[in-house]
């Protein structure tokens, strides 16, 4: 295994520093999930208050200290903070927590962190709006191909993974109508794109596993119904993700078996 924790090379400091930005990077991604389902404008943007609608500021404003250090709620009418606010920070700094201790201080660490952080609106957006944005895919797509000047993907590999995973995901949802969305395609072609060809097929088959069982468990449960819908995309990101800090060595295991 290449990176920062095969060589010995991950710093305290480093790894620290990775999940503050991390924690960052999701204070704002919560805008995100909040604004762009409803076709609000991303920026300008400053914290607040959810119920009220009072604006944070000074320490207030900070990620996840002023959320701790109010309690959680807000000074103004004593709302909670919702639940989900900690959550995708605390998603954030563990992201990029995992890129760092696999990639360290690489171009590799810098594609991997802006997709790992991109997965987290998708599948948070695709679990509360049953719905996965094409703006949100197509800037992700778009920062991609300036990464590929600098990334570990090969432009070839890249648009290879693409394909695959565009036209594989395409034909499904053509010959399967209701099964999966148009936002679910797109995201299979943003695994695609990221992940290069061969690795995208370890990030799909994850998915693809990972959503069955968690259907079956939820028939069985109880939970869902079979016309119930099913956000396709929340398990196809973390198959994503998963592939991204993982995916060559359980690609190499696989092929060994």
């Amino acid at each position: 295994m290449t990176g920062a924790l095969a060589s010995g090379g991950a710093s305290p400091l480093g790894v620290a520093v990775a999940v503050a930005l991390g924690i960052a990077a999701g204070y704002w991604l919560n805008a995100v999930i909040d604004r762009l389902p409803r076709q609000r404008p991303l920026w300008p943007w400053r914290p607040g208050c959810a119920a009220c609608g009072r604006a944070f500021g000074g320490w207030q404003a900070w990620p996840l200290v002023g959320d701790l250090g109010r309690g959680g709620r807000c000074p103004a009418c004593g709302s909670w903070a919702p639940a989900r606010q900690l959550a995708v920070q605390s998603l954030g700094g563990l992201a990029l927590g995992l890129v760092y201790l696999r990639y360290g201080l690489s171009a590799a660490a810098i594609h991997y962190a802006v997709f790992t952080l991109l997965l987290i609106p998708v599948a948070l957006i695709d679990l509360e709006h049953q719905l996965i944005p094409h703006r949100l895919t197509l800037a992700g797509l778009a920062t991609g191909l300036l990464l590929l000047t600098v990334g570990p993907i090969r432009p070839g590999s890249a648009l290879i993974g693409l394909a695959v995973a565009f036209g594989g995901f395409l034909l499904l949802y053509l010959l399967a109508p209701g099964w999966m969305g148009g936002g679910d395609v797109m995201l299979a072609g943003l695994l695609g794109f990221y992940l290069g060809w061969p690795r995208v097929l370890v990030g799909i088959a994850l998915g693809i596993v990972a959503n069955g069982l968690g259907a079956a468990a939820a028939l069985l449960l109880g939970l869902k119904r079979r016309r119930d819908y099913l956000p396709y995309g929340v398990l196809l990101a973390l198959g994503g993700a998963v592939a991204a800090l993982w995916g060559d060595q359980l690609l190499h295991w696989y092929l060994r078996r």
